[in-house]
């Protein structure tokens, strides 16, 4: 993908075409009724070529298929696919944050958690948190004063490069976690190794507490 180019054409490269229609597994027509795309922007036709998207797919849909909270990945991977479907990229960066935010923070807009748990997916934690918050003031700026940036598709592609790593974090490890919420509890979690061994000491400690061994 490229960062330049036409600024009012979406950024996503496979989309839906002008009609559309449904079918069964089998191919056949579920029914006659026909769709249309009521913001559908032609864009030029994409060429699959040799990469291994097939391969992709099937092994994204196996991992959601094991996924403890499956639907709110499903429906976050909408929202991040719809978002970038905008011609708008101001529009566009507003749901793709949208689309984040409800994997980081699903229940209210703490976007101090949000930037402190993206961030704990990479090693430079530092450098990433400080390229969030200033994705974060951007955020704000649009929404309360209407400000809109030229600079919106480069924020696009930022914030896009945040939410794939989060999204493979999850397919990756969601069947470990029997909520979205325990995987946050995760996230929320040091990055300081020392501390996380402190951690462990007083939980077994903790754990020797409530159930001391039996004594014979």
């Amino acid at each position: 993908m490229e960062i330049v180019g036409q600024g009012w054409k979406p950024i996503n490269v496979v989309k839906l075409g002008p009609i559309h229609t449904v079918h069964l597994a089998d191919g056949e027509l579920a029914t006659k009724s026909i769709w249309f795309e009521p913001n559908y922007a032609e864009v030029s036709s994409f060429d699959v070529g040799t990469g291994n998207y097939k391969k992709l797919s099937s092994d994204t849909f196996t991992k959601l298929q094991k996924s403890n909270y499956r639907r709110v990945l499903v429906e976050a991977l909408l929202k991040f696919v719809r978002a970038l479907d905008e011609r708008d990229q101001n529009t566009a960066f507003l749901k793709l944050w949208g689309a984040a935010e409800s994997l980081l923070v699903p229940d209210h807009a703490d976007y101090e958690k949000f930037v402190r748990r993206c961030s704990f997916l990479y090693k430079e934690r530092d450098f990433h948190m400080q390229l969030l918050e200033h994705l974060r003031e951007y955020r704000n700026t649009s929404v309360h004063a209407g400000d809109e940036s030229d600079l919106a598709k480069t924020h696009c592609f930022q914030l896009q490069a945040f939410f794939r790593p989060l999204m493979f974090f999850h397919l990756h490890h969601s069947a470990e976690f029997s909520s979205l919420s325990e995987a946050n509890d995760f996230l929320d979690l040091s990055p300081d190794p020392a501390a996380l061994q402190r951690k462990r000491h007083l939980l077994d400690k903790a754990i020797q507490f409530v159930s001391p061994p039996e004594k014979s």
